[in-house]
């Protein structure tokens, strides 16, 4: 079972439907694909990394209906524009970009609906799936892992205290060199969370070594002090 699981063509497959399932279901897909060899060979890692930028939008009435519910009706109209297309994937949400009526470039982060409700049982479901493909050894013992996992992904899905916790690293930031802080432009709600656009690239994508050293390592600096000065990391 396992290894036909593992052929490329089936990774593909199972990376698809975990893109369409979004939510709990993709971002445990997303973990997986960061996997260094232990469990997963490294071309199917591969396919599976593609779910880390890509995710099937939610259609355009139901995207309406979450933004109308999180930030009023009519809230285009607040706006200078708005690119109903999503730019990019956020692992239990998708991403776009916006211009504010005093022309700052910003973005809303908008969590697919339900996302919230099914963590659990998306967890469990995925779970069974890897015990029943084999995947991982028969006698592991699962429930630390799968709690763990739980307790992230609700965690991840509290939009308001993500965006506490953003205000809280902008003010921390603001007389720190080498970081472009981003702030929180617009009213969030529990499934939206605004803020300002800083262009970028994925860290793996970085090929020079000197500035992957840099970048990797600011972060380890920078919440050392925030855990010591702050309170929060």
């Amino acid at each position: 079972m396992r290894n036909l699981l593992l052929t490329p063509k089936n990774a593909m497959r199972l990376t698809t439907q975990l893109a369409e399932m979004r939510g709990a279901a993709m971002k445990l897909g997303q973990i997986l694909s960061m996997d260094t060899g232990d469990l997963l060979p490294q071309e199917l890692a591969d396919i599976l990394a593609t779910l880390r930028n890509a995710g099937y939008a939610m259609p355009d009435a139901q995207l309406q209906e979450v933004l109308a519910d999180g930030l009023g009706p009519n809230f285009e109209k607040k706006l200078k524009g708005f690119e109903s297309r999503p730019f990019a994937a956020a692992s239990i949400g998708q991403v776009h970009r916006l211009s504010t009526r005093d022309g700052r470039a910003a973005v809303l982060k908008v969590q697919y609906p339900g996302v919230r409700e099914s963590i659990d049982s998306d967890v469990d479901n995925l779970a069974s799936l890897l015990r029943v493909s084999g995947l991982l050894p028969k006698h592991m013992d699962m429930s630390p892992l799968l709690a763990e996992a739980k307790s992230q992904l609700h965690e991840e899905a509290d939009y308001e205290q993500e965006a506490r916790y953003l205000n809280a690293f902008v003010r921390a930031l603001a007389t720190t060199s080498g970081f472009a802080a981003t702030s929180d432009p617009l009213s969030s709600s529990s499934r939206i969370l605004g803020m300002t656009f800083v262009p970028g690239q994925p860290i793996e994508d970085v090929a020079h070594a000197d500035a992957s050293s840099v970048i990797a390592s600011r972060p380890f600096y920078s919440s050392c002090s925030w855990l010591s000065s702050f309170n929060c990391v």
